[in-house]
């Protein structure tokens, strides 16, 4: 019975481990993933698309920051730039 108990304190240490190691990751990683809208009517690539429709809304997010791919390669970063709301 013993065995069997401290097997088991064995295998919830090692999960809180594993937890607390993918958790330190996730928070420390700066970007979580990307995102991009389009209109299902368009049958354009992403670039003629981006450039034809203003509403077209790219870019990635993080824990902390949600930032939106703007034209000439620049970023603008804050809460409110995008339609898109991660929750």
């Amino acid at each position: 019975m013993a065995s069997g108990k401290a097997l088991y304190s064995i295998a919830v240490v090692a999960l809180g481990f594993i937890c607390f190691v993918v958790g330190a990751i996730a928070v420390g990683l700066p970007t979580w993933g990307n995102f991009h809208s389009y209109d299902s009517d368009f049958q354009l690539s992403v670039p003629g698309y981006y450039l034809d429709n203003p509403n077209f809304d790219q870019g990635y997010f993080g824990p902390w920051r949600v930032c939106k791919k703007l034209l000439y390669n620049r970023e603008k970063c804050g809460s409110d730039v995008s339609k898109f709301h991660p929750s």
